[in-house]
Parts: structure tokens; sequence; C-alpha cells
């Protein structure tokens, strides 16, 4: 535990377990800190919140700052407060050079999920956040830890949920990482997940296209908040066999995925900055700029198509496997 007269915030990714967990880790070094959790589509307004209280230091971390969060760069970099900040996404260079001159510290490892590098960084060798930095890592890099998955699911079943996110996050910096109700949770949301995983698959549209040498089929799906992008993803291929999915949500949030068969071939979080996102090679995420529903949802198709590094675009009657 790191103690101190610093006022401190800690803000991290709203959307999984890393942020969560993140959060976790950083709330069991700093008990004091005030906890937020930062979305893409509005961080600049959490951020306001954040310096307006008149924190000393802001922990970060499972968080970067695109070419769409300029507002929020701005912001900081007239702030006057010191940023400690974790991370392992590609950043945007303009971005990175901008934070690297304002942070006193910056960490940026694509080997390791956000709770592993604040854990490592601030409570290494503690049990509790060693066991939580594993979780984390599970549910980012394709583990198969059942009780990962288990938050995991809790985490999608109140997606977006502010004040449920911080009780499981001061939960889970305690140590106490399942209860009954939890449990209740995920019950009621894996009922609700196998419905609209359902819905997904049968709006699921398919295109062919090139991307440099590959040769690619590409399946664009709608997809309620409760779902993350790499399930429905990983559903989609183990489905239909496409080789990259783009998940578009009724706010206009955009997640990119990449078959395993195609894993390092190219970078998707190129695709996502072309919406000012960013993300992982494997992975990516952005906004669209404006909501999507099933009306519009194959005109934002092509309309996305037109900004990414694609030739021959064209709609396809069926996808393998259907």
């Amino acid at each position: 535990m790191i103690t101190g007269w610093m006022r401190r915030a800690i803000a991290t990714h709203i959307a999984d377990l890393d942020g969560v967990g993140s959060s976790a880790v950083l709330q069991r070094a700093f008990p004091d800190a005030e906890v937020y959790f930062l979305d893409y589509n509005d961080c600049c307004g959490t951020f306001r919140e954040i310096i307006d209280s008149g924190v000393d230091e802001i922990y970060l971390a499972d968080f970067n700052l695109g070419e769409g969060n300029r507002d929020s760069m701005e912001l900081l970099e007239s702030a006057g407060v010191d940023l400690y900040w974790y991370d392992h996404h590609r950043w945007n260079q303009e971005m990175k050079e901008r934070t690297e001159k304002i942070a006193k510290e910056l960490v940026i490892d694509y080997s390791k999920c956000g709770t592993e590098l604040v854990y490592e960084r601030f409570l290494s060798g503690d049990s509790v956040a060693k066991k939580t930095a594993a979780f984390a890592h599970s549910t980012d890099f394709g583990g198969r830890l059942r009780d990962a998955q288990k938050l995991s699911d809790v985490i999608s079943a109140n997606s977006g949920d502010v004040n449920f996110l911080k009780t499981l996050s001061r939960s889970l910096s305690k140590g106490k990482f399942w209860s009954s109700e939890l449990g209740k949770i995920r019950k009621d949301y894996r009922e609700k997940k196998e419905n609209e995983i359902g819905k997904s698959m049968n709006s699921a549209v398919f295109y062919s296209a090139r991307c440099g040498e590959e040769e690619l089929e590409i399946a664009f799906a709608r997809a309620d908040r409760c779902l993350k992008g790499g399930y429905v993803g990983n559903e989609l291929t183990k489905n239909y066999g496409n080789d990259i999915s783009i998940i578009l949500y009724p706010s206009g949030s955009m997640s990119f995925r990449m078959s395993k068969e195609h894993e390092g071939k190219f970078d998707l979080s190129e695709w996502a900055r072309a919406f000012g996102g960013g993300g992982h090679a494997n992975a990516g995420g952005a906004q669209y700029g404006k909501e999507i529903d099933e009306g519009n949802f194959l005109q934002v198709a092509e309309d996305i198509s037109k900004k990414l590094p694609l030739t021959g675009f064209r709609k396809l009657g069926k996808a393998k496997g259907q």
C-alpha cells in the first residue's frame, strides 16, 4: 500500500476486465484515490471532472488517446496535473509524443495487459494483485481461466454502469473475487448473451476485398452493447469462416477483429485510426460518428469500407459455411 498526502485519481478503461482489474490494483496501491472509468465516447468529460476535483496526480491504465480524442489531450496538456500512464495499445505517434512531454511516467508494453503493468510497477509480489493481473491477462490475450471469464461476463452484463464497476473494482482490490450476487448476474447475462449473439449472427453481411496481397472475406454485424467485439468476432469466424469481423454498435462504436489465421499479417489498429481510434494489431476500436441501426446498417458498412486500405470491395451473396 502506497500512502502520502497527494490527492490522487485513478482512471481506467470502462469496457472490460483489464480496465476494472487495473483500477482494482491501483486502488489496492492507493486506497484513498478516487476512481473513474473512461469511455472513448466521452473521455474529455471525465477528464474535466477529474481535473476540476483538484487532484495532484492521475494514474491511468488500459487506455490511450487517439486522433479522435484531441480535446482530451489539450485538456491534459493545460491541466498541470502529474500523469502516470500504463498501457498496452498501439498509440498514434503524435499523441504518444505529446503524452511523453506531460507525463511523469509513460509505459507502453504490447506484451502485457494494463493490469499486469500496474501490478508490476506498484505491487509486485502482492498475491491479490497478482491474481487480478492473471485474470486480466487471460481475458485480454485469449487465455482459458474460467474464473476470469466469469468476471468478464459480469462486467459485460453491466456494460457502462459506472457505479457497479466501481463497486466491483473495490471488491477485487480487497481480494473478493466472487459472490452469490455475481453468480446470479452471470446466470441472467448468459441467457441474454445467447439470444443477442443469435441476433448478431443473423444480421451479418459479407464482403470480399484485398488488403495488400491478402484476399479477405469481411463480415459486418450489428451487436448489442452487452456483447464484446472479440466474442462476436470469434463466433462469426467459427460459424462462417470470414477473415475479418467489423462489429457495429447502436451508439456508433466499431470493433475490428481478426481471425487467428490472419494474426500478424497486417495491423487492425491502423484501420481503427482511420476513424480516430486505435487498439492492437489483431483488434481495434473506433467511433463511426453517428448511431447505427437496422435502417442504415448497410450504408454504414459501405461508408466504412471507403476509409479502409481495401481494394475490390464487393458484397457476397453468402459467406463460406452458410
